[in-house]
């Protein structure tokens, strides 16, 4: 048999050793001094006293030392006792035991571990808001009465939101640490404990950390002892493996739900699959089917368009001999001596084209926007000038219905501004237009201002009259194609009922909008168009006086395109096959000074050009229409270039598709005019490519 005698046994065989050797020799000293002097006898007693003391002291460090080894022992005990419940955890984990039974495990282990009567374990889940959600997974039974047992029964089943953890359980959530307190009634962290809760007497609040997420937490209560950082000292290699045992359950969870929609999807795929061979046969006559429908809708648009191209043509052709003699008729010197009837006539021919015109170009623009093919520029211009423009248009109207057309600056304005000054000036004019129109006696109004935003800034106008105005009932439709306010008004007053509608769809493409500000009946109407003024940096500013004194003023191209002999030695080709307009082009060009070829299509031109060239003659402006017989202009004009020709071809053309500006230029052109021709416009823009032309050969002086 083998004996084990540990450190503890031989102290104490030693100390009881010690005490015997000590009362042998107390024994021989009273024996042989027991005849002694008294002083002999007053030595004996002190030593014996020394010897009490000491035998004192070591039965203290005895103790002492018994207590500190037995300490270790229970400490030691306890650490053993954790760990192996550890290792069982994680075995059973392993082993794919119930989680929620896991849960309970553990509960029950810590509850025994540190006294505690009351606990729970829960697991944080993140809102989509990311703010914290405790999920109770286990909960000590408290069915001692009956709102223990209902409260024990409703946790169980409810989760916690942030909102509902401001209390001692949420503390330790919210901070990420250790949460103790021996005297809850006085802590100010305690907050509202549910109905039917027992009573606290002391509370720690263990987080589960994993990172720097909380993804659990382990709440126990009522120690008699309390809580200290000893207690939690001893937790920590189980909270530690806990944490990661939730975020190992977390994944898998994560995992097996991942592989449950993917087995889902995979069936739906495989019922799918089924059906899509049933439709695959249907499928394919549809598709061919659609395909026959594209193919068909693609002709009939390009039909359209065709169809829609050629009335342009049709239409603006002979109104460009319509308008042009009309216009030649009003300047010719003569005609002041010419009866006023006369004069009526030529002005009756002039006004209804231009209004039948109007009504083409707004059908034109409505079919555009729908179909999406209208496109703006954003360009440089001046809002003073195109005002300028706009109310030299404008006046001759005014005049005639016998209407003041006011101008007023209200802020100062940029004098240049990124944005589209066709469109603009449209708008404009379309606004004015009506305002005129529906005001009998009065005046029309057009007050300007800036308005400054650092996002987007932009330029607002009113146009403002005292016209018929319009009940609320009127207004409803207002900005509708082909509406106006009641039949009765289109009876009266003419219209299409267009202008609106085009100039809000304008606006918009422009980055601003139209609307109606006021309008009373009898009183008179506000309508407010606002453009962007684009992304200009500190663009120069313009005083009111200063705008009001250039848009008052008189048109400058006008002038300048209307003097004569503007285009003295200007040798131009004009291609083009009606002879109305072949008179009419003539005059106008001739009458500006300039030397005019005229042939009837294509070829002809083709032929022209190349032999001037040959004879060092060549053309300064070659004006070619778009749609002729034999060779159109847009042959006409690749063939030139095909063959080097680089002098100015300027296209002339009737069509007013989307693009056809764009198809003109692709074929070689150097500029652009649409019919019906606009005399000052067209000798503007053969005058700048006349100068072009002289400064490109160097031969400017010969200009006479």
């Amino acid at each position: 048999m083998t004996f084990t005698i540990s450190t503890l046994h031989l102290i104490c065989l030693f100390v009881a050793l010690v005490a015997a050797l000590s009362l042998l020799l107390g024994i021989a000293y009273r024996g042989r001094w027991s005849i002694a002097s008294p002083l002999r006898l007053a030595v004996l007693q002190r030593r014996q006293r020394r010897d009490r003391k000491r035998r004192k002291e070591h039965i203290a460090a005895l103790r002492k030392t018994t207590e500190a080894v037995n300490s270790a022992k229970r400490q030691s005990q306890r650490k053993s006792v954790l760990l192996t419940f550890v290792a069982q955890l994680q075995k059973s984990y392993i082993s794919g035991d119930n989680p929620l039974q896991l849960s309970d495990q553990l509960l029950q282990f810590v509850l025994d571990f540190t006294e505690s009567k009351f606990g729970f374990v829960g697991e944080v889940v993140p809102t989509d808001a990311g703010l914290p959600h405790l999920r109770v997974d286990s909960i000590i039974n408290m069915a001692w009465s009956s709102e223990t047992r209902l409260l024990r029964e409703s946790q169980m089943k409810k989760d916690f939101d942030s909102d509902s953890l401001n209390n001692l359980f949420g503390a330790a959530i919210h901070r990420r640490e250790f949460i103790t307190s021996n005297s809850p009634a006085t802590d100010s962290r305690l907050g509202e404990l549910p109905p039917g809760h027992p009573p606290l007497s002391s509370f720690l609040g263990l987080p589960l950390i994993s990172g720097e997420l909380v993804v659990g937490m382990i709440g126990i209560a009522n120690r008699s002892r309390g809580y200290d950082d000893t207690l939690i000292d001893e937790l920590r290699p189980l909270l530690t493996t806990v944490a990661q045992l939730i975020v190992a359950m977390k994944n898998e969870r994560s995992r097996l739900a991942t592989e449950e929609r993917l087995w889902d999807t995979l069936d739906e795929l495989v019922e799918q699959r089924s059906r899509v061979q049933e439709y695959a046969a249907e499928l394919e006559v549809k598709n061919h089917e659609l395909e026959e429908s594209r193919r068909r809708a693609e002709a009939s648009n390009l039909a359209k368009s065709e169809f829609l191209a050629n009335m342009s043509h049709e239409i603006r052709t002979p109104m460009t001999a319509m308008l042009g003699f009309a216009d030649v008729l009003l300047e010719d010197g003569d005609i002041q001596k010419a009866p006023k009837s006369r004069i009526d006539v030529i002005r009756t021919i002039q006004r209804n084209g231009i209004h039948l015109l109007g009504l083409i170009n707004d059908i034109l623009d409505v079919s555009k926007i729908e179909a999406g093919k209208l496109a703006v520029e954003q360009v440089q211009c001046r809002p003073a000038a195109i005002i300028k423009e706009v109310l030299s248009l404008m006046q001759v109207r005014a005049e005639q219905s016998q209407v003041e057309l006011k101008l007023r600056y209200e802020t100062e304005t940029p004098q240049e501004i990124l944005s589209d000054p066709t469109r603009l000036r449209q708008i404009l004019m379309n606004l004015i237009g009506n305002a005129i129109k529906f005001t009998e006696e009065g005046s029309v109004t057009l007050a300007v201002r800036f308005i400054e935003s650092p996002e987007w800034p932009m330029l607002e106008f009113d146009v403002i009259d005292t016209g018929i105005g319009m009940t609320l009932e009127h207004q409803q439709n207002l900005f509708q194609p082909f509406s106006q306010a009641d039949s009765s008004m289109s009876r009266r007053f003419g219209g299409s009922g267009l202008g609106l509608a085009i100039s809000l769809r304008l606006a918009g493409l422009l980055g601003g909008d139209v609307s109606l500000v006021q309008s009373t009946p009898g009183t008179g109407s506000t309508f407010r168009f606002r453009v962007g003024v684009g992304s200009l940096e500190s663009p120069a500013m313009v005083h009111p006086q200063d705008a009001c004194d250039e848009s008052n003023g008189s048109v400058v191209s006008t002038a300048k395109a209307n003097a004569p002999n503007c285009l003295q030695g200007c040798r131009i080709l004009v291609a083009e096959d009606g002879p109305d307009n072949q008179r009419l082009i003539r005059y106008f060009l001739e009458k500006a000074g300039a030397a005019v070829t005229m042939v009837e299509n294509g070829q002809l031109a083709i032929d022209a050009a190349l032999e001037a060239l040959r004879q060092n003659e060549p053309f300064h402006v070659i004006l070619t229409d778009i749609q002729m017989p034999v060779v159109d202009g847009y042959e006409a004009t690749a063939r030139l270039r095909a063959a080097g020709y680089t002098g100015r071809i300027v296209a002339l053309t009737a069509h007013a598709m989307a693009g056809e500006r764009a198809k003109c230029l692709e074929a070689g052109c150097d500029d652009f005019a649409s019919k019906p021709i606009q005399r000052v416009h067209l000798i503007s823009q053969i005058e700048s490519h006349y100068h072009a032309a002289h400064l490109a050969s160097g031969d400017l002086a010969k200009r006479t």
